[in-house]
């Protein structure tokens, strides 16, 4: 190993949480910080999107609100979610995304400056990283988390990895941050309990198709497409990403289910 690098602070992760803890810890004046990501580059899926006004408020206090506006999606674009039989089809029940309720607006208004936006991960991430780094926060991907160890001065000697190199170095930091996503090498190592454990996993394909012709009189964020003639193995959920060519169709199986292909023979446009 080379000589330890000596820092205040290491966040591991550059998600969300990470990068918003370095944007804050920079704007405090900490710039003697590492945030490392063992990702090549910040998110390349949409994931999480929908943001509302308390967290629009923290990222106006960055001075990110306008970029955020610019780059995300607002108004009745996103303003609904949807209950039907397909993106085509009856249209059972719609209701209204929080921020959007007109007979609320008025509430909205009193309680933040700011309006909500749909703004995926892979649209915030390049923000909250862009604007630690400027303000003196040191930002490192391709770089594994391995282990920690409490020093007798109170301080926490770090092993990282460089993934490209392979090469092991040591961070010393005075305080370590896990934000390093549900299988933590941080929550690990401290053992920290976990009170539920999650159910059945979602299916998430990213789809690029044009559906503006379907959108004109059933704009909405989110989709449900029920099918309530045939008892499908999965209920299926079209999320937008950029209206009206950018989507994530997710699959949720039904309490359960176990998803199985089609026998040879049967008719694959509903079996599937």
């Amino acid at each position: 190993m080379s000589t330890p690098i000596e820092v205040d602070v290491l966040i591991v992760g550059a998600g969300p949480a990470g990068a918003s803890l370095a944007s804050f810890l920079a704007r405090s004046g900490s710039t003697t910080s590492l945030v490392i990501s063992s990702a090549p580059s910040t998110a390349r899926e949409p994931r999480a999107h929908y943001t509302n006004l308390a967290t629009m408020d923290t990222l106006r206090d960055l001075g990110l609100e306008e970029d955020c506006y610019r780059v995300g999606t607002t108004g009745s674009a996103v303003s609904h979610i949807r209950w039907g039989d397909s993106m085509l089809g009856v249209e059972y029940a719609r209701a209204w995304l929080g921020g959007h309720k007109p007979d609320r607006w008025s509430d909205y208004a009193a309680a933040s400056p700011c309006r909500t936006v749909d703004l995926p991960q892979t649209l915030l991430e390049p923000l909250l990283v862009t604007y630690a780094s400027r303000n003196g926060f040191n930002v490192r991907f391709s770089t594994r988390f391995e282990r920690f160890e409490e020093r007798a001065d109170g301080k926490v000697a770090s092993t990282l990895r460089d993934v490209i190199t392979g090469a092991q170095f040591e961070v010393v930091s005075r305080f370590l941050c896990g934000a390093d996503g549900g299988r933590s090498t941080v929550e690990r190592q401290l053992n920290l309990p976990m009170v539920s454990n999650p159910g059945p996993a979602a299916y998430n394909i990213r789809v690029k198709a044009e559906m503006a012709h379907l959108m004109t009189h059933r704009p909405g964020s989110l989709h449900y497409c029920l099918r309530l003639e045939k008892d499908y193995p999965f209920i299926p959920l079209w999320r937008t990403v950029k209206p009206w060519h950018e989507w994530i169709l997710i699959c949720f199986p039904k309490p359960g289910r176990v998803y199985e292909e089609p026998s040879r023979g049967s008719d694959s446009r509903h079996d599937r």
